[in-house]
């Protein structure tokens, strides 16, 4: 029967010191299986802005659908309703926790950051104070407890200012906000993109040899930022495919002066790409993939399932 499981009832499994490791290790299994490219969903019109449906298939396991509004509407504080089958087609679970649908982001970009920047880090910058920074952070931190510096910018002052006291608290470790993003960005290891903006907000100048950078949203790298870097991407078609439009990528594809994807994360986790180099920066661009959705909602219902958590619906 299928199990419906909110905040209170996954809350053990994301509070296990071990969830980040684990969480990881579900998505790297499924990228590992090559799965098919990633089923868009359709959207449904809201009285402001509209829901976006993300669907997605996991060979041998099952498939997923995570709902979550987009558009000019107050933030809202309630979770995303994910759903996920077996492959047989039997619902299996209802998920509504926040949380799910931030780590099925973090996780990949926990993951890129193990296997494009496996030495040492001693600085992590981020540009945006959002759930999707905090997403990001709270994996790096644990993984590279090595790390001396934490600093975070964001263009509103309150913003950065509040991020960095939660993100301390929560890690108990400092996290500075910085005055500009440059500041932040400047000899970082590891820097992670989570802006709101649709618009470059670094430059290539700021980067130096080695260094990891995440983009997860479109329009946020200017093209000398994607020249300079060796870049892989989460998938190689939703960068560069016939139908992609993310920016500046179709323009560079265009214009034919750019060497390309080096590497997916289906080639990274099955060996099949080049190292990332060490004489120039490297940059994991991160369009979502609906894959992820159904590989954490697999993972937390096994846990969830284990332990008898939840309603039986």
């Amino acid at each position: 029967m299928a199990r419906l499981l909110v905040e209170s009832d996954l809350g053990p499994l994301f509070e296990d010191p071990d969830a980040v490791i684990d969480a990881m290790a579900a998505i790297r299994e499924a990228m590992a299986h090559h799965p098919i490219p990633s089923v868009g969903g359709p959207t449904l019109p809201l009285d402001r802005g509209h829901l976006r449906i993300s669907l997605g298939y996991l060979p041998g396991r099952g498939a997923s659908l995570r709902t979550y509004p987009v558009g000019a509407y107050p933030a809202s504080s309630k979770p995303p309703l994910y759903a996920l089958w077996d492959s047989q087609g039997t619902l299996l679970a209802l998920f509504a926790d926040s949380r799910l649908s931030l780590w099925r982001t973090a996780a990949p970009a926990w993951l890129a950051a193990t296997l494009l920047h496996p030495g040492p880090v001693e600085k992590i910058a981020l540009l945006g104070s959002g759930r999707q920074a905090e997403g990001q952070l709270y994996g790096w931190a644990r993984l590279r407890p090595s790390a001396s510096t934490i600093q975070v910018y964001s263009p509103t002052p309150a913003h950065r200012q509040a991020f960095a006291e939660r993100m301390s608290a929560q890690l108990r470790r400092t996290v500075e906000p910085t005055a500009s993003a440059e500041m932040a960005v400047r000899d970082a290891d590891l820097i992670g993109v989570c802006s709101n903006s649709r618009q470059p907000v670094l430059e290539a100048s700021w980067l130096k040899p080695g260094a990891l950078l995440v983009s997860i949203a479109d329009g946020q790298l200017p093209a000398e930022v994607v020249r300079r870097c060796a870049v892989y991407a989460s998938e190689r078609h939703a960068v560069v495919g016939p139908d992609a439009s993310r920016k500046p990528y179709a323009d560079l594809v265009t214009e034919g002066n750019w060497e390309g994807i080096r590497g997916d994360l289906t080639e990274l986790v099955q060996d099949r790409a080049p190292a990332p180099p060490q004489d120039r920066p490297v940059l994991f661009e991160m369009p979502g993939l609906g894959v992820w959705d159904t590989a954490l909602a697999w993972w937390a219902y096994s846990w969830a399932e284990e332990r008898g958590c939840g309603i039986t619906l």
